[in-house]
């Protein structure tokens, strides 16, 4: 029957992950008794339990060049948003060996959370946004607020997201990224930002949030990155957990931060050591807990990142999950695993451990 067959599944729509998807498979030293395939969620015929796409050559380090037809994974990999429908079919068609099987908005990503007694304590108020009538009492009772796209597809790495602060003198301090840096502007008074605001953006759905003045350092804000993978055993592990330093004294722009390890900060702040090591400690029990949420849905992940930030009086807050996260290329610290690699040691542990998915 030859090896067991584990495709990642990508789309045009995200051409920048397939370089990705290639250092996983020349950086992975796992064993060779598998065949790994990319293929794209458009060629999925789930009437001829086929799929269309490249093989990996381990010799060559790298993928044929020419497309081939393939049977139905044992395993997928999603690394794209494929559509509840396309989703379905292939979680059935592979019996649940599929993740990340779910690519969930910010709102419900929000109201998964906050249904966790445990994790409830450590989220912002949050709300959907219906009407200028909810934007002004949220406003009026946090004076600080971001405003974010629902849509995974259309926030991700700040995109859509605005700061609005309220000023003593009734006016709206605006934030907001253009292009790679930070846009401030002033409005009169909350109903101009409001009527701008709707305007600009087209009516899409937003969520209001309540901003958290994180701590200041370097004069930038700042927020945490910790990232969780499923290992070859089937449990969650931290991946890595980084400290991100804006240049801007609002918000972080991923593409646009400084990103320190842990290691890198006590270095950097000897005095702070104990409670670094403290905060990397919650920040991981946080983490453990939101995969144990996430366990409990009908859905089937391993691979996702939470954003956090903190106070200046230590406390921890999570600002979202993203179900489809971007790895570092490079592995950060030793004594934690491979962001590149370690959810291929999981796609293996699929089609190998007959159970599948490990709660």
């Amino acid at each position: 029957m030859g090896h067991p067959l584990i495709g990642i599944c990508v789309s045009k729509h995200r051409r920048f992950v397939h370089p990705f998807v290639k250092k996983r498979l020349q950086s992975y030293m796992g064993p060779s008794d598998v065949t790994w395939i990319m293929f794209d969620h458009d060629s999925v015929r789930l009437a001829e339990c086929t799929v269309t796409g490249h093989r990996w050559l381990p010799q060559r380090r790298s993928f044929h060049p020419r497309k081939e037809t393939f049977r139905i994974p044992d395993a997928v990999y999603m690394q794209c948003m494929a559509g509840p429908k396309r989703m379905n079919e292939l979680v059935q068609a592979t019996g649940n060996k599929v993740f990340n099987s779910h690519m969930f908005d910010k709102w419900e990503g929000w109201q998964l959370l906050a249904a966790d007694s445990a994790i409830r304590p450590y989220l912002p108020d949050t709300q959907r946004l219906a009407g200028e009538a909810d934007f002004e009492s949220f406003l009026l009772r946090h004076r600080d607020l971001f405003l974010k796209p629902i849509d995974a597809a259309n926030g991700h790495s700040s995109l859509g997201i605005v700061r609005a602060a309220l000023q003593e003198d009734g006016s709206i301090q605006a934030s907001y990224m253009r292009g790679l840096d930070m846009a401030f502007e002033t409005y009169r008074s909350s109903g101009d930002f409001y009527s701008r605001f709707r305007a600009n953006l087209n009516k899409r759905p937003y969520l209001l949030q309540q901003s958290i003045q994180t701590e200041q350092w370097m004069g930038g804000a700042t927020d945490f990155r910790l990232h969780l993978i499923k290992n070859g055993s089937g449990r969650w592990e931290v991946s890595y957990f980084v400290f991100r330093i804006a240049p801007n004294p609002s918000h972080v722009i991923p593409l646009k931060t400084r990103i320190l390890t842990m290691s890198q900060w006590k270095s950097m702040y000897p005095q702070g050591a104990e409670r670094i090591d403290r905060l990397d400690k919650e920040a991981a029990e946080i983490g453990f807990g939101i995969g144990r949420t996430l366990d409990r849905t009908a859905h089937h992940f391993a691979d996702i990142s939470v954003d956090l930030g903190m106070e200046s009086s230590g406390r921890l807050f999570v600002f979202e999950v993203n179900p489809l996260p971007t790895p570092l290329m490079n592995r950060l610290e030793p004594d934690r695993g491979d962001s590149l690699t370690m959810p291929l040691d999981y796609a293996r542990y699929l089609v190998f451990h007959r159970g599948g998915q490990h709660n």
